[in-house]
This record gives structure tokens, C-alpha cells and sequence, in this order.
């Protein structure tokens, strides 16, 4: 897979974003008045809000434009060690190891978090408009947020190697995600509801990572390549009707089934198969809430040629039977 090699360059410091904004402004122009960043260059566009009121979680919302390759690099935070979580509607995030890994390759809805000790470069193809919501949070925050209950990520996250945490955002995710930028516009309550906003959806994302953790989906540090698993859940995801076997998969990618099955569910928390399920009936709850599709058609087209059986394993999977989701 081709990785841009761009050309303008970017510096960020977890620990102090607003450092960066100087430099920003005397290279490209644009305007900061210590909560909003406002640039726009023939070669990007970036307007971002910085929220600080809550000392323990800072968020920064951003769009942006970019009409050439650019990068975003993360500066190694000696000082203070942060976990980041990016919210992230497109665009690609790539880890620095021995090479490159992209953690996001044409994700239209993804979550992820890492530590500040090990930060990540954000590249964004020219041609994309891209939404990001950022957080970070100091790991004793963390801990008294979590209020320590999540023991068996304990270690696995104060590793100094490297380590990633990725979701798809659900629902509930994408509506706060989408709040977010809808409260940017509004005149009044803004910084209020935006914070608030910030603070739902982060709690989201922890729920998520809990019933991960419930639900015993595996997580762990990988032995393949990031970006080649990544690739690997992009052909799912584009062909989740009729997905490729993972006889098909490991013989296109040069590993064992097993070695392939295994880093697959540490990176997603699911082997290939039940990934794949778990993807339709998230797409098949999405389309019967939100559009007047038949229910029928909706299964069909999601590879279910069995509706009873669409039916059950709907109702197993959200307490609702798919009829009863569209009469709310």
C-alpha cells in the first residue's frame, strides 16, 4: 500500500497543544484567540476548538481540509505520561515502529487510544475533509475516572512498548460526535454543552472498552505488521456481504490461519468470522433506526438470506427484535 510521503509537516505537543499554534500562524497565516484556531491556506484549512474547563480532560474539536498530503507529528512526551484517544471520521493515523502502520485506513467512524510515550504521526491524503475530536487525559485521571476497574488493562496499558486500543465508534458515539460540531454553531451554552459533550462521549468510549473487557474480547501486543491487519479488515468491511475466508485471506498476506486469527482478535477483539457478524448486525441496527429500508431488504443485502434466523440473532445482540427497533 502506497504511504504519502507529504510535504508539509506539522509539529504537535501532546503535553501543550497550544504550543505549536505560533509557529502555525507566522507560516501560514490565520487567526487564534486562545480557544479557537482559525487557518486557511491554499494548501489546508483547519478550524479547531480548544476545551481546557474540565483540568482533567482537555478536547480539542477540529475540521479540516487538506489539498496537499499532510502530517501531523507527535512530539515523545518525556515530562508527563497522557493517554490520547482520537475520535476520527476518515483520514489515516500511522504508529512509527521499524515502519509505518496505519491504524485508521479509510475508517469512516474509529476510535483509538495510545499513550503519549509512544505518540503516533497523523497523515491526511490531500483531498479529504476530515472531522477529529481529541482527548487526552493524565494516567492518574485515568485512573481515578475509571475508578480502577479496569485491572486487566492495568499493566497492558503502562507498557512502555508500544500498544493501541481501537473501536468503531457505536452510535451512541457518532451522535455525540456529531453533537459535538453541531454545538460549535450555536451562540449561547456553547463552551457549556460542549464540555458536557466531551465528557459523554468519553465515558462511551470507556463503556465500550468495559464490555470488550466483559465480553472477554482479546486484546494484546501484536507479533504481524498493524497495517497489514488493518488491510485485512478493510476487504471485511467492503465485503461484508460475502467476506473472503481467512484460508483466502492468510494465503494472500503470507501468515498461518492461526497466527493470522490470533492478532486479528488482539487488534479488533474478535477473530475474522465473528468480526465480520458483529459489523452486519451493527450496519443492519444503524439502517433499520435511521432510513425507511425494508427490514427485508436490509438483510438481504447484509448477507442474511435467512430472516428468522436474522431476526433471532438481532434480538440476542440488542435485547430488540428488528420489527420492534422500527416501531420506536
Amino acid at each position: 500500500m502506497h504511504i504519502p510521503q507529504p510535504s508539509i509537516v506539522i509539529q504537535l505537543n501532546q503535553n501543550n497543544i497550544e504550543d505549536a499554534i505560533p509557529s502555525l500562524l507566522q507560516k501560514y497565516g490565520g487567526s487564534w484567540d486562545g480557544e479557537k484556531l482559525e487557518i486557511s491556506h491554499k494548501d489546508f484549512s483547519i478550524q479547531s476548538v480548544v476545551y481546557k474547563k474540565l483540568e482533567w480532560l482537555h478536547c480539542v474539536i477540529s475540521k479540516m481540509h487538506f489539498n496537499e498530503d499532510v502530517v501531523f507529528k507527535e512530539l515523545k512526551n518525556e515530562k508527563e505520561k497522557l493517554f490520547i484517544i482520537r475520535f476520527v471520521m476518515q483520514g489515516h493515523l500511522w504508529q512509527k515502529g521499524e515502519e509505518l502502520n496505519s491504524i485508521g485506513l479509510n475508517q469512516t467512524n474509529g476510535a483509538c487510544m495510545y499513550s503519549s510515550k509512544n505518540p503516533l504521526d497523523i497523515i491526511y491524503p490531500k483531498g479529504q475533509t476530515v472531522r477529529l475530536i481529541s482527548m487526552r487525559i493524565r494516567v492518574e485521571d485515568w485512573d481515578k475516572y475509571t475508578n480502577d476497574q479496569f485491572p486487566e488493562l492495568q499493566q497492558f496499558l503502562n507498557n512502555p512498548k508500544p500498544w493501541m486500543l481501537y473501536e468503531t465508534m457505536n452510535l451512541q458515539m457518532q451522535d455525540d460526535f456529531q453533537k459535538l460540531f453541531d454545538l460549535q454553531k450555536i451562540k449561547y451554552g456553547r463552551i457549556g454543552y460542549s464540555n458536557a459533550t466531551c465528557l459523554n462521549l468519553f465515558t462511551h468510549f470507556i463503556v465500550q472498552l468495559r464490555k470488550r473487557l466483559e465480553e472477554k474480547r482479546e486484546f494484546g501486543y501484536l507479533d504481524v505488521n498493524a497495517q497489514t491487519l488493518l488491510n485485512m479488515k478493510e476487504e471485511l468491511m467492503l465485503k461484508l456481504k460475502n467476506p473472503p475466508e481467512v484460508k483466502e485471506l492468510s494465503q494472500k498476506y503470507h501468515m498461518s490461519e492461526s497466527k493470522l486469527r490470533n492478532n486479528f482478535k488482539k487488534a479488533f477483539g474478535l477473530p475474522p468470522r465473528q468480526f465480520v457478524m458483529q459489523q452486519r448486525f451493527q450496519e443492519a441496527y444503524k439502517r433499520i433506526e435511521r432510513s425507511n429500508e425494508s427490514l427485508t431488504s436490509i438483510a438481504l443485502e447484509l448477507g442474511f438470506t435467512d430472516l428468522p434466523y436474522f431476526s433471532s440473532r438481532f434480538k440476542k445482540e440488542f435485547g430488540v427484535t428488528p420489527s420492534a427497533l422500527r416501531e420506536k
